[in-house]
């Protein structure tokens, strides 16, 4: 299974790294693709340069011989981190952690041949086609942030994913969210 993420990493020694919650990804490097990708470019605009990484790992559950069974282990958790281990730094993201769903192989009706991909993106329901699966994940979800602009009654910052974010919020009197993210960013 591989892992792809966009971040710009740029301090000198950072790296991204990916820790799943299965045998063999506790800590996994991340390498910088070497070309530049339509990597969702409607939410871009620009060829990226993501970062990626490979897993291999079985499904040995039960006695289904490696093939696709209800009860085998299909939901997998992973996140990011950033990390530079010369000033000492690993940043996490924010949960909930990102996650897997490793769909039934039979119910596959050719969804990347449709969107003329390999990528299945931003979504947590995967299927493994051909012995492989590539998610693309959309981008680093960094620590929580929010800024007054002055007198204007206006706050920015990073979108709340969670309870303790909008409380957050609440507590230095934001009243109102706008979401200007789009539908592709929800996907």
């Amino acid at each position: 299974m591989t892992f792809s993420v966009s971040h710009p990493v740029d301090e000198m020694h950072d790296e991204m790294n990916m820790v799943g919650s299965w045998p063999g990804a506790s800590s996994v490097v991340m390498h910088k693709l070497p070309r530049e990708l339509r990597w969702m470019h409607v939410k871009y605009g620009q060829l990226m340069q993501p970062y990626e990484c490979t897993v291999k790992f079985q499904n040995i559950k039960g006695d289904n011989c490696g093939q696709w069974s209800q009860d085998a282990i299909n939901n997998l958790n992973y996140s990011f981190t950033k990390r530079n281990d010369v000033r000492g730094i690993n940043l996490w993201e924010r949960e909930p952690k990102r996650n897997i769903m490793l769909q039934d192989p039979s119910k596959y009706r050719g969804q990347l041949g449709a969107q003329r991909s390999s990528y299945f993106f931003n979504t947590d329901r995967v299927f493994i086609v051909n012995g492989s699966c590539t998610k693309a994940d959309g981008n680093f979800i960094g620590n929580f942030f929010f800024k007054r602009l002055g007198d204007t009654g206006i706050t920015v910052g990073s979108y709340p994913i969670n309870e303790v974010d909008v409380q957050q919020l609440r507590d230095a009197g934001v009243t109102a969210v706008l979401d200007i993210q789009t539908g592709t960013d929800h996907r």
